[in-house]
Order: structure tokens, then C-alpha cells, then sequence
């Protein structure tokens, strides 16, 4: 393998089955390869969502204290005496409803439905 002279056929021979040993070993470490990084990838997609749940979990408005929130939910109920003009668009009022609300978290929905005046205005 180290000089230039011509090989013998035992030795082409030789060289020709250790050339398709390699070539298969090759192939081998190519789907050994996909495989674990399909592996790879699938542990990240898990480590990944987790993060997200934890980002969540740890999210500031979850420290919100449920008291907080009601008064929040009441500021923003629009008074009795607000009044829509067709002819002024800046009197619609794009305040959540009591709905839209309650659709956050089961959290601010119980909180929603415990608020009898979100839903008597």
C-alpha cells in the first residue's frame, strides 16, 4: 500500500473486499448516525416543551393575587352611562367582554363568573 508498484491480484483481491468492508462499515455509521440523531432531536423537542411549560409556570401574572385580578376585571367593565355614536368611531369601546375573559385560564374564569357585575352591564 505504501509503494507505487503495481499490485499483485491477491493484493488488488485484497484490497478490493477490504475497499466493500469499508464501504459497508461506512453505510453502518451513516444510519447509526440518522438514528441517533433522530434520538437527539426528539430529546430536544421534549426538553424544549418543557422549557416553555416552565416559562409558563414561572410567568409573572401567575403571581397575581386573585384579589388583584378582580379589581382589574372591574376596571375594566364599561360604565352604564357610556354611550355609542355610529358617527364617532372612537366611542366603540374594545373592552373585553366577560366571555373573553373567562377564556384566559381556568383561573380568571372562575374569577369571571364570580363577578356578578361583568355580567349585569
Amino acid at each position: 500500500l505504501l509503494s507505487n508498484d503495481s499490485p499483485t491480484a491477491s493484493q488488488y483481491t485484497a484490497a478490493q473486499e477490504f475497499l466493500e468492508s469499508h464501504n459497508a462499515r461506512m453505510s453502518t455509521i451513516r444510519v447509526e448516525r440518522s438514528e441517533v440523531e433522530l434520538v437527539l432531536i426528539d430529546a430536544e423537542h421534549v426538553v424544549r416543551a418543557e422549557i416553555c411549560l416552565l416559562r409558563a409556570i414561572m410567568s409573572p401574572i401567575r403571581r397575581v393575587p386573585p384579589e388583584l385580578v378582580r379589581e382589574i376585571f372591574i376596571l375594566l367593565t364599561p360604565s352604564l352611562d357610556v354611550k355609542y355614536s355610529p358617527h364617532d368611531p372612537s366611542s366603540i369601546l374594545k373592552l373585553p367582554t366577560p366571555w373573553d375573559l373567562g377564556h384566559i385560564c381556568r383561573s380568571w374564569r372562575d374569577i369571571a363568573l364570580s363577578l356578578g357585575l361583568l355580567w349585569s352591564v
